[in-house]
């Protein structure tokens, strides 16, 4: 079928360095498309592919399920590379379908938790959907005259490859849970953490993860922050944590428990967004869930920070009195400040002194120099934050400095490290045999 050699993506050809930029499958599949068909059809592919996979997400039905893996791209892509490949050479050819990329995707969908039965309504709905890109490309290249023909004979290669397709990655999937009632779960979490700690990963780690080490990371860390029991809790943490991948751009998403929270990890083909925080912040999400967030990073050291990043936010947030979401570069210094609790209530009781006395004048205080010293010394902003006049913030600072014995801009760092300690965990300095 030589119609499929003319094929492009919608704004003309792309040079060899956009193909590479924004294909989702693994080189080797790209690479072998290149060569069969050409980079113009190869490129068309990539495109329809990401097409195809944004209007399967948008219509959120149960034809098309909403459980996600992150690898619903990577699949597609694939499967439409592959089915080029098969029309280009004029008949089906199952050793194809058996590639590990492809069986890669049923894999990858049992580490990620997602049903048998949705992934068979994806693969359908994906195949339907690239026939239909196909029919369409085919009616625009091929002379009307030659239009019954062309679609028999793309019939006869598409039928045998979609139910082909279908039974190969069942196969692969129960293969991989048969596989996997002799692991413990323990396992990959092992590599996770092992590789987060400084450890060297393995060769099988982006296998055994089911995500690339390599590239863009964001961790989390979440869990219910009101107690009590929430109705199928786990597929809610999940709902939410697919949502942030999707609006992210994160090309995979891995999830496991641990210390009774839950570790989300994303993956993206290549930088995070530069504000991932401001955006997750802004996901509506169960009124329960309570976010820890780490930077935003790249590369396997990046993959640390975030993962290590989140951590420090989880302890904060699990100490706090109060909040729900808790981004690293916003906690980091209160973390550092909390991991040795004892040493940090006597570091706010030395710095604070007489400031930390009870009742709601000194609480007033505490809260106007806190602010204060958080907007740079500006009263203007903390008046209109309080709802007071600038003179009052001017007085109450002055009352505060008086208190501690200096005033509270001749060190602001510690003083407001003492009072965020306090805002945060006022537990942390309450009085003694209180």
């Amino acid at each position: 079928m030589e119609w499929i050699e003319r094929l492009e993506p919608s704004d003309g050809p792309w040079t060899r360095q956009e193909l590479q930029d924004r294909h989702a499958t693994q080189p080797a599949v790209i690479g072998e498309a290149v060569r069969e068909l050409g980079q113009g059809p190869a490129a068309w592919a990539v495109e329809t592919a990401a097409r195809i996979v944004a209007r399967l997400r948008a219509l959120d039905t149960e034809v098309v399920p909403r459980g996600s893996t992150g690898h619903e791209l990577e699949g597609c892509e694939n499967g439409l590379l592959t089915a080029l490949i098969m029309l280009h050479r004029g008949h089906f050819d199952r050793e194809l379908v058996r590639r590990k990329e492809m069986l890669a995707v049923a894999r990858n969908a049992f580490r990620q938790g997602m049903p048998l039965e949705t992934l068979t309504h994806k693969i359908w709905a994906s195949h339907t959907a690239s026939q239909d890109e196909l029919l369409a490309a085919l009616e625009r290249l091929v002379p009307a005259e030659n239009h019954m023909k062309m679609i028999q004979r793309m019939n006869q290669v598409m039928f045998p490859y979609g139910n082909a397709f279908v039974s190969v990655l069942s196969e692969a999937y129960e293969e991989e849970r048969r596989a996997w009632r002799g692991r413990l779960p323990e396992d990959r979490v092992r590599i996770l953490l092992d590789v987060a700690a400084g450890g060297e990963p393995p060769a099988d780690a982006e296998e055994m993860l089911g995500a690339r080490l390599h590239g863009g990371h964001l961790h989390a860390l979440v869990w219910n922050g009101v107690g009590g029991y929430v109705d199928d809790r786990d597929s809610k943490v999940d709902e939410w944590a697919f949502t942030v991948a999707e609006k992210l751009g994160a090309r995979r998403m891995v999830s496991f428990q641990q210390d009774g929270m839950a570790q989300l990890w994303w993956s993206f083909p290549g930088d995070p967004p530069a504000d991932a925080g401001t955006r997750v912040r802004a996901i509506e999400r169960p009124a329960w869930l309570r976010v820890a967030l780490g930077p935003a990073a790249s590369g396997l050291d990046g993959f640390r920070q975030s993962h290590h990043g989140a951590a420090v936010a989880a302890r904060v947030g699990r100490a706090a009195a109060s909040g729900e979401f808790w981004e690293y570069d916003d906690v980091a210094l209160l973390g550092l400040a909390v991991a040795d609790r004892p040493q940090a209530a006597r570091f706010a009781r030395r710095v604070l002194g007489g400031l930390l006395e009870p009742g709601d004048r000194f609480a007033e205080l505490r809260e106007t120099v806190r602010l204060y010293l958080a907007e740079g010394n500006s009263r203007v902003a903390v008046a209109r934050a309080l709802h007071v006049a600038p003179t009052t913030v001017a007085y109450r600072v002055a009352q505060a400095s008086d208190i501690i014995g200096g005033a509270v801009s001749s060190r602001p760092l510690e003083v407001q490290l003492a009072l965020e300690l306090t805002h945060h965990f006022p537990d942390l300095v309450a009085p003694e045999g209180g």
